[in-house]
């Protein structure tokens, strides 16, 4: 290739710019359910106690077998977190999310000749689909070490001291690490398998006198086709006396993956055993086309081994979202190397132009994906719906010790921060509850079956904790406790939803903190009226106090302002909340009202244009300029907007009666 060595000066300076992309695809907010309860495993692990074989985290369960495997991440986690706090958490995540992705350039690089820049293309689209697996859990230990033996096979292949002696070292380390152990032990019996497979292959193919294919196994031939069998027994053994000698649970904490990922039931309750949804994967599902296109396209140069690593782990992607990372490491490589099979298509775009393009393409995405993400919010932080911080803090401080309820999501996040005052009813932990516990014990409370009282006379549970899945939406169990005499509810935010039963213990900060007029159950605020202006208003302060980024709150305390009159506040609140990302016609209508009552006609009118352009009530915006015109003393304006607004709503009343009070005046 013409100028490659320029080309190669280049890229150490693009792979810099790449790792740059890789760290801040992974700098984002602690936003998965059970890093909690692996930062609990670390300090348990920490102050002593060794490694946990039941479930001391719960009190429901406490003497439960807990097979934990991960243990080790566990404790490194903690330790990082210990020194550095979340940032250091959060940043610790991101280098490990880099280093897999680079040791994903690596292979991919491997696959291709030195000038190609494939490698940089492909694993730039492969952080997009792999990040969604970027938490602070075990999880990311194993794709490391997934992806690292991946990158050593691909470069040692049938290397004895490799495959006999570094190999079952990481396979012990591995299983010490995490259950995902099987995901490696997956790719060595594919890897052998495809050195089979390739022989039959080469021999149908390219062999003008095929002759008996047992002419094909010599003794030089079965001797190097052995040495992957082999290799996989001995890792094999080397994981299982490793967790022998060093984990309480033994080699059973392998079986934990392959129990779970078989059950109906697991499969059924547990988010991430579930396929990807095409509305959250559309990236990873047109990868998978791409890579058939690419495949028939270069079926000429197919290397065996490769398609069957991408066919079983693409399989495994598809069955369960868990595996999305470990298929993108398998196959991002596999996608540079059929590209590289295409050299027209790398000619189209001349290399100088694309060493400025990368970079280009990483800021884009940057900004435009990574920096923008409703799910995964840059920075540092703790995702709100998994961790509710202003609700524990009111609980740490407040609320005194006993037995609380909690849906599964916040089982993690208690033992992080509320550990050891208040104990999980339950937790994320599969291994450490037993499915006639989640089918017994769990689940019926949640779908308020009539035992749900006797579960909790069981358990000596007297609070509960509670999710709000989508605004406007509160599940049924919630509903039913706002309306038992015997519950109250003394804290929420948009996510969550605390309640407290009327003990004698509890009696105090129930009459200090219960919500009975304005809550999330009531978007309506049907209970909000001038009877009950006072103590409605109180409640809104009180929340707004807690939680003053909560949408609720700042909704509920706008009501609360209008109906008492007091629209410069009500103003100033709904500017912040026609601010919010697809806020509501209403808040429009009610802000453009508020400036109206104010007086602050400009403005007002400003809002209602703001209205009729985007089609939020139009009919109410139109109405209401009629009266901005009004104040205006434009009469004849106002019946043009007055018209509008009743071909808009021919039959509301009150546009009816603008009219005939506007046909008197004009009369006049």
């Amino acid at each position: 290739m013409n100028g490659s060595p320029q080309l190669r000066s280049w890229q150490p300076l693009l792979l810099a710019g790449l790792l740059v992309f890789f760290f801040l695809g992974g700098f984002f907010h602690v936003s998965d359910v059970d890093v909690g309860y692996h930062m609990r495993t670390g300090a348990y692990v920490l102050a002593g106690h060794g490694i946990p074989s039941e479930n001391t985290f719960s009190y429901t369960t406490p003497n439960q077998t807990w097979l934990l495997q991960q243990w080790a991440p566990a404790t490194i986690y903690y330790l990082v977190y210990a020194w550095g706090g979340l940032t250091a958490l959060i940043a610790f995540k991101a280098f490990l999310g880099a280093a897999i992705m680079f040791l994903v350039w690596c292979s991919a690089r491997s696959l291709t000749s030195k000038e190609s820049l494939w490698p940089f293309w492909v694993v730039t689209v492969g952080l997009l689909i792999a990040r969604v697996r970027f938490f602070e859990r075990p999880d990311l230990f194993t794709a490391l070490l997934f992806a690292l033996t991946s990158y050593l096979d691909l470069r040692f292949g049938r290397d004895r001291r490799w495959q006999w002696g570094a190999l079952p070292l990481i396979m012990a380390l591995w299983a010490n690490t995490h259950a995902g152990v099987i995901y490696g032990f997956v790719l060595l019996i594919v890897c052998a398998a495809s050195e089979w497979v390739d022989l039959l292959w080469e021999w149908y193919w390219k062999k003008t006198d095929r002759g008996p294919v047992l002419g094909l196994f010599k003794r030089e031939v079965l001797k190097s086709l052995m040495i992957r069998p082999i290799s996989v027994i001995i890792s094999f053994a080397s994981a299982v006396v490793a967790l022998e000698l060093i984990n309480p649970n033994g080699f059973r904490v392998m079986l934990v993956p392959i129990t779970q990922f078989t059950s109906k039931f697991w499969q059924s309750v547990i988010l991430e055993y579930h396929p990807p949804s095409w509305e959250g994967s559309k990236l990873f599902y047109l990868s998978l086309v791409g890579l058939v296109v690419l495949q028939v396209i270069t079926w000429r140069k197919l290397r065996i081994r490769l398609l069957l690593l991408t066919l079983v782990f693409g399989y495994l992607a598809c069955s369960s979202q868990r595996s999305i990372l470990v298929y993108t490491i398998i196959a991002a490589p596999h996608a540079a190397y059929l590209l590289n099979q295409l050299p027209r298509l790398q000619a189209v775009i001349p290399w100088r132009f694309q060493t400025v393009l990368l970079p280009a393409t990483w800021l884009l995405l940057s900004f435009l994906v990574i920096l923008r993400d409703r799910t995964f919010l840059p920075g540092v932080g703790l995702y709100p719906p998994y961790y509710p911080m202003e609700i524990y803090r009111f609980i740490e401080r407040e609320v005194p010790p006993q037995n609380i309820f909690n849906e599964m999501r916040y089982g993690g996040s208690m033992l992080w921060w509320l550990y050891p005052r208040f104990k999980p009813f339950i937790d994320g932990r599969g291994d450490a509850y037993t499915e006639e516990f989640w089918q017994n014990e769990y689940l019926p409370v949640l779908r308020v079956e009539p035992a749900w009282r006797e579960i909790f006379q069981k358990y000596q549970v007297h609070g509960v904790l509670l999710p709000i899945h989508s605004r406007q939406a509160i599940s049924k169990f919630a509903q039913a406790l706002f309306s038992d005499p015997q519950w109250a509810l003394v804290a929420y935010n948009d996510d969550t939803l605390l309640f407290l039963e009327r003990t004698e213990s509890n009696r105090e900060i129930i009459s200090q903190n219960e919500f009975r007029l304005v809550w999330p159950g009531d978007w309506a605020f049907s209970a909000v009226t001038t009877q009950t202006l006072e103590p409605a208003s109180k409640e809104a302060k009180r929340a707004f106090a807690r939680s003053p980024n909560s949408i609720f709150a700042l909704t509920g305390l706008t009501r609360v302002s209008m109906i008492a009159g007091d629209y410069a506040r009500a103003a100033e609140l709904l500017s912040i909340l026609t601010r919010e990302r697809g806020a509501g016609e209403n808040y429009w209508r009610d802000y453009g009202y508020s400036l109206f009552r104010l007086k602050r006609l400009d403005e007002a009118d400003k809002v209602f244009s703001h209205m009729i352009k985007n089609r939020l009530l139009p009919g109410f915006a139109y109405y209401m300029k009629h009266y901005v015109s009004l104040e205006h003393q434009n009469p004849a304006q106002a019946e043009t907007y007055l018209a509008k607004a009743l071909e808009i709503e021919p039959a509301n009343a009150s546009y009816q009666a603008a009219r005939t009070n506007l046909n008197a005046r004009l009369q006049k």
